[in-house]
């Protein structure tokens, strides 16, 4: 997302930071770590947690992983192209890759949030932010499902979470997509003006 939006001096820092963190589980936990968590992300039962905050998880919790996967890859594809086309600040660009690496991976943790307090304390909070805040601070004692819940059950509990994550995202993407708006306005009113012309010359 960094190298989508424009900015390279901070490419190289990040992608060691990113391999660093990677190779530390492995001397914490032994280089089997990876195989586990491929195996864990591969298991539709712990989507039964609501603190799976992952799209993946919550169409799995429907019944459709599957899908969850596929909306999941067509949701960073178009994030990809918003910061590719607005080219957002770098503060914008960070919560919304943070956010979507949560959001669009095969296992989101609802601790993985806090690689987002970074983000969340760099500024003041829009009316938005903090109630999407709040309601993430929710322990989850008190919303995971009783035992053998049921899909919908455990659907709507995991909502709770989800909703307020895609409320953060979309915090990140607005002005974003205000950038687009306002640029491709104009072009939109210079082709009606043109066709405009060309019927009123053909009359």
């Amino acid at each position: 997302f960094l190298a989508l939006s424009g900015r390279r001096k901070p490419i190289l820092p990040a992608i060691i930071t990113t391999a660093a963190l990677s190779l530390l589980p492995v001397f914490l936990y032994g280089p089997g770590i990876y195989a586990e968590w491929l195996r864990a992300t591969g298991i539709d039962s712990h989507s039964i947690f609501p603190i799976d905050l992952s799209i993946a998880g919550n169409f799995t919790r429907l019944g459709s992983r599957p899908a969850g996967l596929a909306v999941a890859f067509l949701v960073l594809v178009f994030l990809a192209f918003l910061v590719r086309a607005a080219r957002p600040t770098l503060y914008e660009t960070t919560g919304i890759a943070l956010c979507a690496s949560i959001l669009c991976s095969p296992l989101g943790w609802l601790e993985f949030i806090l690689c987002l307090a970074p983000v969340l304390f760099a500024k003041r909070w829009t009316t938005t932010t903090a109630i999407a805040a709040f309601v993430l601070w929710i322990n989850p004692v008190f919303i995971d499902p009783k035992p053998f819940a049921g899909h919908w059950s455990a659907f709507f509990r995991g909502l709770i979470y989800f909703i307020p994550m895609c409320m953060l995202l979309g915090e990140y993407c607005r002005p974003a997509a205000r950038t687009l708006t306002v640029r491709w306005q104009p072009q939109y009113q210079r082709s009606e003006e043109r066709r405009v012309g060309k019927e009123c010359r053909s009359r």
